[in-house]
């Protein structure tokens, strides 16, 4: 995530990237042209929505 992060501040990423925060396999937030999404799970693990 870091290099991705550091990408974009540099606009060195164009608008089509889409950068994900994955741990232990679930993944947990995304960077979609410098716009970032919270995923929020639901007991079982599955993503039920995301938060801007």
């Amino acid at each position: 995530m870091k290099d991705c992060l550091a990408l974009l501040l540099k606009g060195a990423v164009d608008m089509g990237t889409v950068c994900y925060t994955v741990v232990n396999g679930e993944v947990l937030s995304e960077n979609r042209g410098g716009v970032k999404r919270d995923y929020l799970p639901d007991t079982q693990g599955n993503t039920k929505g995301a938060t801007l």
